[in-house]
């Protein structure tokens, strides 16, 4: 897309594909892979806290029909996930699963519900135990998940705009230049993932842009036109402090481009949110660019072959996660 401004400068931009590391939401500072314990304990079983009458309308061969059954409160049984590095007696994620619910009975019968409050009582129990085999089903399920993409490094695919500039004169030419070479390192990370390379290449890209804005702020140019140029060097600055893990600076200009006129839905607060959250985690692998790359293969090969294990035990992760 383009803007031009007062004939003298063209706002441009291109779609720019990155590779970013995703910390996972456990702390990676120190971890020991080879000394990691998935774990969980279960206590209880399946009750049912209400049952309450509802009905819902049914299209059966082309007729609509009144349908009565059951909506059925329960409680499930109660379930703690733990991952604990040993090596260091460390527990790097400590969490009860959500097991509550509503479930329904009598739905979708268009041939009727005729006695269903005694055809329930004589299948409770039943119906009770295949629900409570679902629910520890999807509460493994939901842990292996968790395994998986939240207990080592991962890349994450973005694209996002990069902004340029063509001027009758040389006025943007430095700006220009940053732009090549930041666009040159998020293809690197495309093709390699994180380098220090591009890494080196942002910082430094992102200390021409930062030298673009105080000049613009210096000028006394402040016409609609150079906002705009403005609105594109905030958004050029929060993407390239993203991708380097400065999410306060990337978070700054983010709002920034919004007051010079981005639109709401193109912020991306919520994505720098999310990865600061992850990464505060593990600031010491943040820090060090060659240790989250080496990090991240180490442990996508040691999560693969992860083993998730229940234990009896389910009173001392009790009384842990109290203590949190």
């Amino acid at each position: 897309m383009s803007a031009t401004f007062a004939q003298a400068v063209t706002v441009k931009s291109i779609s720019v594909d990155a590779r970013v590391m995703k910390f996972p939401r456990i702390s990676l500072d120190g971890i020991a892979y080879d000394a990691l314990a998935f774990e969980y304990a279960t206590q209880g079983k399946t009750e049912i806290i209400a049952v309450n009458a509802a009905m819902e309308t049914l299209q059966c061969n082309g007729k609509a029909k009144q349908n009565h059954y059951f909506a059925v409160d329960y409680r499930g049984p109660e379930i703690i996930f733990r991952i604990t590095d040993q090596r260091k007696n460390r527990v790097l994620h400590l969490e009860q699963l959500a097991t509550d619910g509503t479930s329904f009975y009598g739905q979708g019968a268009c041939e009727g519900n005729a006695e269903l409050k005694t055809r329930f009582e004589r299948e409770k129990s039943a119906w009770l135990a295949n629900l409570e085999k679902q629910l520890l089903a999807k509460a493994r399920k939901q842990m292996e998940e968790f395994i998986q993409n939240n207990s080592a490094l991962d890349y994450q695919d973005l694209q996002f705009p990069l902004f340029y500039f063509a001027a009758e004169n040389s006025r943007f030419d430095n700006a220009n230049r940053a732009f090549d070479r930041a666009r040159e390192a998020f293809g690197l990370s495309m093709q390699f993932g994180i380098t220090k390379e591009a890494e080196d290449t942002l910082k430094s890209v992102t200390a021409t842009w930062e030298q673009e804005l105080t000049h613009l702020l210096t000028s006394k140019k402040t016409s609609a036109d150079m906002e705009q140029v403005r609105m594109a060097l905030h958004r050029n600055l929060s993407n390239a402090y993203f991708f380097i893990r400065k999410y306060d600076l990337a978070r700054r200009h983010d709002a920034m481009a919004i007051s010079k006129g981005m639109k709401q839905e193109e912020s991306i607060q919520g994505l720098i949110l999310e990865h600061e959250q992850r990464t505060i985690l593990s600031p010491q692998v943040a820090a060090n660019v060659v240790l989250t790359a080496n990090l991240y293969r180490f442990g996508r090969n040691a999560i693969r072959s992860a083993q998730l294990e229940e234990i009896n035990n389910f009173a001392e992760l009790k009384r842990a996660l109290s203590q949190l």
